[in-house]
């Protein structure tokens, strides 16, 4: 029987990035990797390389000086990549391109097709071992086998993204597919195909597959039990036969938008706005005014709107003011006309 110590003195050395993390064995010989402040740890596999690359991306995705740190700075990067304009389903949570992410989920996203990623650690070795050699060889032949069977193609893909793969030929897993895998059609399907594989996944213990990897799009967003939920729910709507994904679309539960959703969007906003500058803080307390508008209650959408007045009067009484007769700049109340 192998012992513990024996088991730790067995794992792969940690690259210099993760200097300070310490192993966590089981008995039933799971390992995890446990953060130097120990505010942090990755989940327990059976593979270690595996918790290595979960400790990596936590690193990696860290904002690096002057980068990319809320969630206005990160939509322009999203759009940037033909990635739609976010839609709030309440909650704190957002449909991106099919997906449901929070606010925290959509700015480490942004960094990442942003590059901010790649250069937020010390550089490391980019020559893979022999292992990883012949993996990323085991998982190419997948996708050059069957291109067209998305399932295997998405979990190969995920492997050479999740252990960067690439690394020796290319500085990204951006870089790699549009250079090795042209006919995907870049990260966005590429995350498309990874995404069918994990609701395909989470889909077998019912018995459940996919057919194409549209039908995926609905269910990403959701946790395990929820796309089992919706899938069933689909299907049984089909008739037993495959749904379509406007079916599963539609067999989705997605909590309606409340009025307390919209004050606490609209409040937020007004936070948002009294530390932004003019420009930003205008186009701010306009999409607070919009949710406003939206609250279905008489008297809380009159003292939300009277709210959103006070700051907005506020603001004009200390902008500077320009004289009509001598040109001079000075003090005077006003309203900022942001309603429209």
């Amino acid at each position: 029987m192998i012992t513990k110590a024996q088991a730790l003195a067995s794992l792969p050395d940690l690259p210099p990035e993760l200097a300070g993390w310490e192993w966590r064995h089981t008995d039933s010989g799971a390992y995890r990797l446990l953060a130097p402040d120990l505010a942090w740890a990755t989940k327990f596999y059976t593979r270690p390389e595996r918790a290595i690359a979960e400790a990596r991306r936590r690193v990696l995705s860290q904002p690096k000086e002057n980068g990319i740190k809320t969630f206005s700075q990160a939509l322009p990067i999203l759009a940037a990549h033909g990635y739609g304009e976010p839609r709030s389903i309440g909650g704190g949570h957002w449909i991106i391109d099919d997906r449901r992410l929070d606010k925290g989920s959509i700015i480490a996203w942004a960094r990442e097709l942003a590059g901010q990623v790649a250069s937020a650690a010390p550089p490391i070795a980019l020559a893979l071992t022999a292992a990883e050699s012949a993996d990323l060889a085991t998982h190419e032949a997948t996708i050059a086998a069957g291109l067209d069977t998305f399932i295997a193609v998405g979990e190969a893909l995920a492997e050479i993204r999740d252990q960067r793969l690439y690394r020796a030929t290319h500085a990204s897993f951006a870089d790699y597919l549009a250079g090795t895998w042209p006919q995907i059609g870049g990260r966005r399907q590429a995350d498309r195909l990874i995404v069918a594989a994990e609701v395909e996944r989470d889909l077998r213990p019912i018995g459940l597959t996919l057919s194409n990897e549209s039908q995926a799009r609905p269910l990403a967003g959701l946790a395990p039990e929820e796309r089992r939920t919706a899938m069933q729910a689909a299907t049984e709507a089909a008739g037993g036969q495959a749904p379509t994904a406007k079916q599963i679309a539609a067999a989705i539960k997605i909590p309606p938008i409340t009025d307390d959703d919209h004050i606490r969007a609209a409040q937020k906003l007004l936070a948002d706005a009294a530390r932004a500058g003019e420009r930003t803080g205008t186009r701010l307390y306009q999409e607070a005014y919009g949710h406003a508008q939206k609250v279905q209650d008489t008297l809380s959408r009159q003292a939300l709107t009277q709210q959103i007045d006070r700051a907005t009067n506020a603001v004009a009484e200390r902008a500077p003011r320009v004289c009509a007769d001598c040109g001079g700049m000075y003090g005077a109340p006003g309203s900022l006309a942001l309603r429209g």
